[in-house]
């Protein structure tokens, strides 16, 4: 009598060990989640500004910028995300600070970014003005506080996309 290998123990082994690892990564992602919206809330001196957004938003926002000539060039998602994360390697050069500010200001309000973001953005280097001058927390206030003056073509495309990202979750 041949013995033939327990494929059926061996499939069911093999389920039951994915199914620990798929349980261990949702819990290792709840736990970043977590830790994440509690720098969000402390916001001092963070290293990077705590995005809770995934691929997909990262990419509308990128669509978003490029479609608004955010920045002096097109940027791809994975410099967004970079930008993001902090990991990136080279500053953005914008266009015009108003249009990056209103994003990120927009992001926070849904509590997609930490509060302090324009401090983040300051002390990290994220992005430069067209003369390459490092853009500071203040003048991230400074185009905020002049963000009426944004075109209203703009700002739709702008409030749009923060619409489609929010709902996207």
């Amino acid at each position: 009598m041949d013995t033939l290998p327990d494929t059926e123990h061996t499939d069911d082994c093999t389920a039951e060990i994915e199914e620990v690892e798929r349980k261990q990564h949702l819990q290792d992602q709840q736990t970043q989640r977590s830790k994440a919206a509690h720098n969000r809330e402390k916001g001092r001196m963070l290293d990077t500004f705590e995005h809770v957004l995934t691929d997909i938003q990262i990419d509308m926002i990128a669509e978003c910028c490029n479609d608004i000539c955010a920045f002096t060039r097109d940027i791809e998602t994975q410099e967004l995300r970079d930008i993001l994360e902090c990991t990136h390697s080279e500053p953005l050069q914008m266009s015009l600070n108003k249009y990056i500010a209103v994003i990120f200001d927009k992001l926070w309000e849904h509590k997609l970014i930490c509060k302090t973001w324009k401090s983040v953005a300051d002390r990290q280097k994220c992005f430069t003005s067209k003369q390459g001058k490092p853009i500071t927390s203040k003048d991230l206030s400074t185009a905020l506080s002049n963000a009426y003056l944004i075109k209203q073509d703009i700002d739709d495309k702008i409030n749009d996309c923060i619409r489609k990202v929010v709902n996207s979750e």
